[in-house]
C-alpha cells in the first residue's frame, strides 16, 4: 500500500493525521488502532508527513493521488499484474484474521450471555473489544474493496488501450 493509499484508507476510517512541531501527530477512533496500522503508519511517516505538508502549502493543482506517488511505478504488465495481487492477497488475509477475531469474541459473549453473566465488567470488556474489532474487520473489508477496484480499472483500462 503506497502513502497516498495509506493516507486515503486513514481518512475513510476517521483517522485524522496533523504535523505539529516537526511530528507526526495521530487521532484514531478508540479500538481503530492496530499493531498492523501503527506500523504502517510509523514505516511511511515521512512520507505522510510530505503528503500532509504539500497539501496544506497547495503546491500542486493535481489531485493528491495523482501528484505524489509514493513508491515506485512497476515498470511492467507483469509487474502491475503482482504488485496487485500481492496487495489482495494480504488484504483478503488480514481481513479473514479480523473476521475470525471478531468470530471468537462474539462466541465468548454468546457463552456469558447464556451463562447468565450480562452485567458482568468481563462481559463489558469483552463487548468493547468486539464493537473494536467491528471497525477493525471493516476497515479490512475497505481495503479489500479498494485494491479489488483497483484491480477492475486497471482491467478495464487494458481493455480500453487493447482495443483502441
Amino acid at each position: 500500500m503506497t502513502s497516498v493509499e495509506l493516507l486515503q484508507m486513514l481518512e475513510k476510517t476517521g483517522v485524522s493525521l496533523a504535523i505539529r512541531e516537526d511530528r507526526l501527530v495521530v487521532d484514531a477512533p478508540a479500538g481503530l488502532m492496530t499493531f498492523a496500522l501503527r506500523d504502517a503508519i510509523v514505516s511511511n511517516k515521512t512520507s505522510l508527513m510530505a503528503l500532509l505538508a504539500k497539501r496544506h502549502n497547495n503546491t500542486s493543482q493535481l489531485p493528491l493521488a495523482v501528484a505524489a506517488p509514493a513508491s515506485p511505478t512497476p515498470d511492467t504488465r507483469a509487474q502491475w499484474d503482482a504488485t496487485l495481487a500481492a496487495t489482495i492477497t494480504t488484504a483478503r488475509a488480514e481481513r479473514d484474521a479480523d473476521l475470525k477475531r471478531w468470530n471468537e469474541f462474539a462466541d465468548a459473549l454468546e457463552q456469558l450471555q447464556a451463562m447468565g453473566a450480562m452485567n458482568t465488567p468481563e462481559f463489558d470488556a469483552l463487548l468493547i473489544e468486539w464493537e473494536n474489532l467491528n471497525r477493525v474487520y471493516k476497515l479490512a473489508e475497505n481495503r479489500l474493496e479498494c485494491a479489488e477496484l483497483t484491480r477492475r480499472i486497471r482491467d478495464e483500462s487494458r481493455e480500453k488501450v487493447d482495443n483502441y
